[in-house]
């Protein structure tokens, strides 16, 4: 984490509001850097654009996400919810 203090980066969110867009917001706030955000209508786009660079993280629904992180295209580095997400 105390590579990313200092650094900016780019954010793919649901639109401004959203809550991908808040976590993107609170996330930055908590480990000091500066978030550049990319609002996104639909996730097919973002997380094209996340694997091929164009921009560094996403916030989204885990159900959007999961078949990635499983092939191991993409890491999931969090989750906001009560408990551990077994898969």
């Amino acid at each position: 984490m105390d590579q990313v203090a200092g650094r900016q980066g780019n954010f793919a969110h649901g639109g401004i509001g959203t809550n991908s867009h808040l976590c993107a917001v609170m996330m930055g706030n908590v480990l000091g850097f500066k978030p550049t955000f990319a609002a996104y209508r639909r996730f097919a786009p973002a997380i094209s654009d996340l694997m091929g660079g164009q921009i560094d993280l996403l916030w989204d629904q885990v159900t959007n996400a999961l078949p990635q992180v499983q092939a191991g295209m993409l890491h999931g580095i969090a989750i906001t919810s009560e408990r551990r997400l077994e898969s």
